[in-house]
C-alpha cells in the first residue's frame, strides 16, 4: 500500500510567515545599533533610521526565503525531515512526534547553553571591556523575542533547513552519488561546515566592536560552532524542530543566567 504524499506548500508558506515574525524582531535592535555603526563608519543614512532598519531586513528575508526554498526541496531527499513537513507531505501526527523527542532536545539546549556560558567566563580575562558579559547582558520583550524567534527559528531554517541540507546533498552528490542515502560522515562534515559557518559569519559584528586577535577569533568560532554541532545533529536524528527548540532553551539558558547575575 503507497503512502499518500502531498506537495507541501503549506508548511512552505507557515514557515516562510514564521520565519518573517522572527526576522521582524530584529528591528528594535537595529534601530539601536544602526546609529552607532554609521557613526563608526562615518557616513550619514539617505534615509531615516527607521526606514533604514527596514531596508537592512531584506537581505536577511531573502536568505529565508533561500532556505526554505533549499529545505523544501531537498531536505527529504537527504533523509532530513522536519515534523511540520511531515505532517503537510505526508500526513504524519506532528504533536505525539514532536513531544517525543522534547526529552532530547530540551536537556541538549541548556548543556549547550551552560558549556557556552563556561567557555565564555573562561575568556573574560584575556577579552577586551566591549566583550565582558556584563556589558552584554539585556533582558527585555524585544530581546527576549529576537533571541527566540530569530535566534530559535530563523537560524535553523537558515542555517540547518537551508545550508546543512544544500552542504549533505552536495557532498552526497560528489563524493557517494551511489550510495542511496548520504553517509553519516557526510552527515558529519555537512553538520560542522554549517557550524563554522555561522561562525565566520559573526565576523563582521565582532569587527565593527573590536579588533579580531586570533584568541577573538577562536572564541567566536567555538562558542558560536558548538551549538551548531549539537543543533545539526538534533536535525538529522529527531528532526527540524527539535533543533530549533534545542537553540530556544540554549538562549533560555542565557536568559536566566542574566537574570540571576
Amino acid at each position: 500500500m503507497h503512502q499518500h504524499i502531498r506537495k507541501p506548500w503549506r508548511a512552505f508558506l507557515f514557515y516562510l510567515l514564521v520565519g518573517l515574525l522572527g526576522i521582524l524582531t530584529l528591528y528594535p535592535m537595529l534601530i539601536d545599533v544602526l546609529p552607532d555603526q554609521l557613526d563608526t563608519l562615518g557616513v550619514e543614512s539617505p534615509l531615516p533610521i527607521e526606514a533604514l532598519a527596514l531596508a537592512s531586513l531584506v537581505n536577511p528575508l531573502l536568505l529565508l526565503i533561500v532556505a526554505l526554498i533549499v529545505g523544501h526541496f531537498l531536505s527529504h531527499r537527504v533523509g532530513l525531515h522536519s515534523f511540520v513537513y511531515d505532517k503537510d507531505r505526508y500526513g504524519k501526527p506532528f504533536l505525539s512526534r514532536f513531544i517525543s523527542t522534547l526529552t532530547f532536545s530540551i536537556p541538549l539546549g541548556i548543556l549547550v547553553g551552560i558549556l557556552i556560558l563556561i567557555l565564555d567566563y573562561a575568556f573574560q580575562p584575556f577579552l577586551p571591556d566591549v566583550l565582558h558579559l556584563t556589558n552584554n547582558a539585556t533582558f527585555s520583550f524585544a530581546d527576549v523575542s529576537q533571541r527566540l524567534l530569530y535566534g530559535g527559528i530563523v537560524e535553523e531554517l537558515l542555517l540547518r533547513f537551508g545550508l546543512m541540507t544544500l552542504l549533505v546533498f552536495l557532498l552526497w552528490k560528489l563524493f557517494a552519488r551511489k550510495q542511496t542515502r548520504p553517509t553519516a560522515i557526510i552527515m558529519w562534515v555537512s553538520i560542522t561546515l554549517a557550524a563554522l559557518l555561522f561562525g565566520l559569519g559573526h565576523y563582521s559584528a565582532t569587527a565593527l566592536v573590536t579588533d579580531v586577535t586570533p584568541l577573538i577569533f577562536i572564541r567566536m568560532i567555538l562558542l558560536n560552532g558548538l551549538g551548531g554541532m549539537i543543533y545539526g545533529f538534533l536535525f538529522w536524528k529527531k528532526g527540524l524542530e527539535s533543533a530549533m527548540v534545542a537553540h530556544m532553551m540554549t538562549h533560555v539558558t542565557f536568559l536566566v543566567a542574566i537574570l540571576i547575575t
